[in-house]
């Protein structure tokens, strides 16, 4: 929500679409969280998990 709101002030063309990835980015973390840690255990699926949330922020703050 954070990123759709700056996003809204640059172009509010690109919100729709921005919800939509969004959307599949949730189904597929879960997804993808499950069979990280059934595969490797759930310490590699949390520092999978701060992997992201890393560059995420970083991709955030460069933005800016």
């Amino acid at each position: 929500p954070l990123c759709l709101m700056l996003l809204c002030g640059v172009c509010h063309e690109l919100v729709p679409w921005a919800w939509g990835v969004y959307g599949v980015a949730s189904s597929l973390g879960g997804i993808l969280s499950m069979l990280i840690s059934l595969l490797f255990g759930f310490n590699a699926a949390l520092i999978a998990c701060v992997i992201f949330y890393v560059m995420a922020a970083v991709f955030i703050v460069r933005k800016n």
